[in-house]
C-alpha cells in the first residue's frame, strides 16, 4: 500500500470529521508535527532546487499544502518539478489529515466546554432541589410518569443509561412537542418535529427545566448526585427487577446513612440495641393478635407492662395507627408492630 493510500485509509478509519470521537493529546501533537514537517521539507527543498529565498520557498510551500496555487511561483528545474509532483500528492493527504485533525480537535474542545457548562447548570439545579422525586428509568413507563410529574408541577430528576431515551422522555414533557406529536399520532396531521428533535439532550433539558443524570442508578454515587438524602421518594422502572431491587436497597441504605448523619444519637441508639447480644433486644417484631393469643384483650399499656415492649403501631382493618393510644384494647385480627426488649 502506498504512503498516500495508507494515510487516506488512516484518515477514513479515524473518522476525524465525526466530532463525537475524542482526539487525544498525542494525536493533536502528531498532526502538528506532520504539518510542520511538510512545511519545513517543502521550504528547504524549494529553496535548494530553485534558488528561491526562504520566504518565497515558504510561500510556495504553504500555497501548495493549502491547494491554493496562485501560479506566481512555479518550479523551473527538472528536480524541482519532480519534487513538486510528489510533494503535492503528499500535501493533499498529510496536509488534509493535519488540518482535519486540528479542526476536529477545536470543535471537540468547544463541545466539551459547552457540555461542562450545561453540566454545571444541571448539577446546580439538582443541588437546589428539596423534597423532589428521583425517576430511575426513561422507558415508556418512565416517560408517562415524567409527563404526570411535569403536569402536576412536581420537581424531579430523571436517571437513565441511554441518552436517546432520556431525550425522548424529556421531549414528551415539552407541551409544544407533545401537542405536535398528538396531532401526528391521533389526527394523522403532517407535523414538523425536526426543530425539536434536532436539539441535543442538554438543550432539551434546559428548555423543559428538568435535570437528568446519565448512568445506571444501581451506582449509588448517581443517587447521591440526584440528592437522595433530600428526596421525598424514588421510582424505578428498570426492565430487570433485580436492578430495581438493587436501586431501592441502595436508596434506602443511603437514606438511613443521611438520617444517621443528621440525627447521630438516634442512629447510635439504634445500632447499639440491634447489635446487643441480649435475646430479642432492640428488634422490631410483628405480632398477630388471635383469639387465643396471650395479648388478646390487653390494652397497649398492659402489653408494655407485662411483655416489656413498646408498641409503635397497630394495624386494624387495613389502617395503621401510629402510635396507638395507651387505653386501646387489642382485638382479634389486629397486627402490632413492637420494639422488643424495651426497658
Amino acid at each position: 500500500m502506498s504512503i498516500i493510500n495508507w494515510f487516506m485509509h488512516r484518515l477514513v478509519k479515524m473518522r476525524l470529521t465525526d466530532t463525537g470521537e475524542a482526539l487525544t493529546q498525542s494525536e493533536l501533537v502528531r498532526s502538528l508535527l506532520f504539518l510542520l514537517l511538510l512545511i519545513l521539507t517543502g521550504t528547504l527543498t524549494y529553496s535548494a532546487t530553485e534558488g528561491w529565498s526562504l520566504l518565497n520557498a515558504l510561500y510556495a510551500t504553504v500555497i501548495t499544502i493549502t491547494t491554493v496555487g496562485y501560479g506566481d511561483l512555479t518550479p523551473q528545474s527538472a528536480t524541482g518539478r519532480l519534487f513538486a509532483i510528489g510533494f503535492t500528492l503528499l500535501a493533499v493527504s498529510l496536509g488534509g489529515y493535519a488540518f482535519t485533525s486540528l479542526s476536529a480537535y477545536a470543535i471537540q474542545k468547544r463541545e466539551r466546554v459547552v457540555a461542562a457548562r450545561y453540566r454545571r447548570k444541571r448539577m446546580n439545579r439538582i443541588n437546589a432541589l428539596q423534597k423532589h422525586y428521583i425517576l430511575c428509568g426513561a422507558d415508556w413507563l418512565g416517560t408517562r410518569i415524567a409527563e404526570d410529574f411535569n403536569l402536576a408541577g412536581v420537581a424531579f430528576v430523571v436517571i437513565d443509561i441511554d441518552p436517546d431515551r432520556l431525550k425522548k422522555t424529556l421531549l414528551h414533557t415539552w407541551p409544544g412537542y407533545f401537542e405536535q406529536k398528538i396531532k401526528c399520532l391521533m389526527h394523522y396531521e403532517a407535523v414538523d418535529l425536526e426543530a425539536y428533535e434536532a436539539l441535543t439532550l442538554d438543550e432539551v433539558s434546559e428548555k423543559v427545566g428538568i435535570p437528568y443524570l446519565l448512568g445506571n442508578p444501581v451506582d449509588v454515587m448517581l443517587l447521591l448526585q440526584a440528592g437522595i438524602e433530600r428526596a421525598s421518594g424514588l421510582i424505578t422502572t428498570w426492565e430487570d427487577d433485580r436492578d430495581n431491587l438493587s436501586i431501592v436497597i441502595g436508596a434506602r441504605n443511603l437514606a438511613r446513612m443521611a438520617s444517621h448523619m443528621l440525627h447521630p444519637e438516634i442512629g447510635n441508639w439504634w445500632y447499639s440495641r440491634s447489635s446487643s447480644n441480649k435475646k430479642k433486644q432492640g428488634l422490631l417484631e410483628q405480632v398477630d393478635i388471635l383469639d387465643e393469643s396471650e395479648w388478646f384483650g390487653l390494652t397497649i399499656a398492659d402489653v408494655h407492662a407485662r411483655h416489656r415492649v413498646v408498641t409503635l403501631s397497630v394495624k386494624r382493618e387495613g389502617v395503621f395507627v401510629s402510635p396507638p393510644p395507651h387505653d386501646w384494647v387489642l382485638q382479634a385480627g389486629d397486627i402490632a408492630i413492637v420494639l422488643a426488649g424495651a426497658g
